[in-house]
């Protein structure tokens, strides 16, 4: 795992450094960006679920018969493409990686510095997704398209891009949820007019059959090994929202309005999260690691938003960080086993 934290402490002195400057911070960031792109796409054998993924594109005519023709229907199709095009498993990865990186260039480009939401992304929510869940990873690619659409309030293009990434994973249709709340600038209004259909949103989800796997596969007894750390994961999440409440909200509504609506929404989310990771902690979160990119921004913006102890605040977010990803790699048996040691077939 020394890898993974040495990788750690690079972005954020790469984030510390941009700090000081918006073109130093773009400079690394596409440099970090740039090695993270062939990082992920082109690691072997790395990753919980990289073997189950690579017996499913193995064994394509059965897995598409089980669940293919109703659920993730473009994820499906991409890997009906590859094995038609008889490329390897490999490939997946390696599109995968592009795909969400992309997204996530798109996005964060929009910052001051993007440095800094690489480095915060990095322990959870790029560790857990593209180099591993290569299907939420897919998703969350295209979904970063649909929030930087949220931000120009350009709805319509920003409910496209969140269908297209439900059709890799259904869980991306969660942002879609974002929208009527965002229509309306005015927040009573919002919430007033917003109620139906968010009601009838989440009627359509809770009875729809992708819930119901999700419940099966995430939800059953036995199988939540893997969200055993999922309470202090939403905890850091509880942290940053309510920190941002507290001490950032009005600072970001006078000195960042048009990103304001969202990052708020956001923090709401992330403090339900927490809440929600009581009753059921793998489907929280699972949910969880898509507002990582929310927490992400939100840390970016600390030395520019603070006058007073912006320094101490921001490395106090980074020490939190990296604690929490210390101690879930040493203590969970799949982290060390599924990640460690870091493999690639790039050079043979």
């Amino acid at each position: 795992m020394w890898l993974y934290y040495l990788l750690i402490i690079i972005f954020f002195w790469f984030g510390w450094e941009g700090s000081k400057s918006p073109s130093k911070s773009r400079k690394l960031f596409t440099v970090g960006i740039i090695f993270l792109t062939f990082f992920v796409g082109f690691r072997h054998e790395v990753g919980c679920d990289y073997l189950a993924y690579e017996f499913q594109y193995g064994n394509i005519e059965s897995t598409v018969g089980e669940s293919g023709p109703w659920i993730n229907k473009f994820y499906w199709a991409l890997v009906i493409t590859l094995n038609n095009l008889n490329l390897p498993y490999e490939s997946l990865n390696v599109i995968t990686s592009i795909v969400f990186f992309s997204g996530f260039w798109k996005l964060a480009r929009r910052f001051n510095n993007p440095a800094a939401i690489l480095a915060f992304s990095f322990p959870f929510l790029i560790f857990a997704l593209p180099m591993s869940a290569t299907r939420q990873a897919l998703a969350m690619g295209v979904a970063f398209f649909g929030i930087n659409e949220l931000l120009e309030r350009r709805f319509l293009f920003s409910f496209l891009w969140f269908l297209t990434a439900s059709q890799f994973h259904s869980s991306g249709m969660i942002f879609i949820g974002f929208i009527p709340l965002l229509f309306w600038k005015d927040t009573k209004k919002a919430w007033l007019f917003a109620s139906p259909f968010l009601i009838a949103f989440a009627l359509f989800i809770f009875s729809s059959s992708a819930y119901e796997l999700a419940i099966y596969r995430y939800g059953a007894e036995g199988l939540g090994e893997d969200s055993k750390g999922a309470i202090y994961r939403t905890l850091v999440l509880f942290l940053f929202g309510g920190y941002f409440q507290l001490s950032l909200k009005n600072l970001w509504k006078m000195k960042l309005p048009k990103s304001f609506p969202l990052i708020n929404l956001s923090t709401y989310c992330m403090i339900a999260i927490f809440l929600m990771s009581y009753i059921i902690p793998t489907i929280a979160d699972r949910l969880g690691y898509y507002l990582f990119i929310f927490l992400s921004i939100i840390a970016s913006q600390v030395p520019s938003l603070l006058k007073n102890n912006s320094e101490n605040i921001y490395f106090l977010m980074q020490a939190l960080i990296t604690i929490v990803f210390v101690v879930w790699s040493i203590f969970s048996w799949q982290v060390q086993f599924c990640y460690s040691p870091y493999n690639t077939w790039l050079f043979g």
